[in-house]
């Protein structure tokens, strides 16, 4: 039961614009209210506003490597406040390193996972560290070894995209980090492939024929009222 942390006010800080809409999906998806800062100085910043507005962020989603301050920096620097003593930080890496282990246990760093990280194992690293679900093993305490053999986890990606040269370019970037792609070209098949298969995110163009992405989100959401998964819906438009 996700209803006691709705709205709750979550720090993604990611230098990865992709990294960040992705994280921000999830957390949406999940009721809570993100908020996305692209460097260490930027997310100071945002915690220092936020406890001055009576709204303090009390989780953050933290990338390690970022140019001028990294995740470790910013960490250390957050802990140095006695104010932010208590904020849950998850950290997300794309390479492990052999010292990040006693990095994480000495700033109190509550998880850490490789990137790109499941959907499923993210809400279970934030559950347990918000003590709603008891840790099953070793594996989520701070710098627990992620790198297993098969590597990084790997998402499966529905891309609801209707020109074919977008599909191409999109599914050949997404391929090239591993991750799985289904393509359909309209709002009606991809309401069909959520309702008969599992993805971790979607990618929805607005436009399409058919069903446009709007009215198939829509309907997306309302068949998820059945069930107890609510799958991260990204929205893509060349209009903004």
């Amino acid at each position: 039961d996700l209803t006691e942390f709705e709205g709750l006010p979550v720090l993604v800080v990611d230098d990865n614009a992709t990294n960040r809409r992705i994280l921000e999906g999830m957390l949406k998806s999940w009721r809570m209210s993100p908020t996305a800062a692209c460097s260490g100085s930027e997310a100071l910043a945002a915690m220092t506003r936020s406890r001055d507005a009576g709204t303090p962020f009390r989780l953050v989603l933290l990338d390690v490597s970022m140019p001028k301050m990294d995740g470790f920096t910013f960490a250390q620097t957050l802990r140095q406040h006695p104010e932010f003593a208590d904020v849950v930080i998850i950290m997300l890496t794309s390479a492990t390193q052999r010292s990040d282990a006693s990095r994480c246990h000495e700033l109190g760093i509550a998880a850490y996972h490789t990137k790109p990280v499941k959907e499923s194992d993210l809400l279970d690293a934030i559950l347990i560290a918000f003590g709603k679900r008891p840790a099953h093993d070793e594996a989520v305490e701070a710098g627990a070894d992620e790198a297993s053999p098969e590597g990084p986890a790997r998402l499966r990606i529905l891309l609801a995209e209707d020109n074919v040269v977008n599909q191409k370019l999109i599914e050949t970037l997404l391929g090239k980090e591993g991750h799985s792609v289904v393509v359909v070209g309209n709002g009606h098949k991809a309401v069909e492939a959520v309702k008969n298969d599992s993805f971790d995110l979607v990618l929805m163009d607005v436009h399409m024929p058919v069903l446009d992405g709007l009215k198939a989100t829509a309907q997306i959401r309302e068949h998820e009222r059945e069930t107890d998964r609510r799958v991260p819906i990204i929205a893509m438009t060349a209009h903004s």
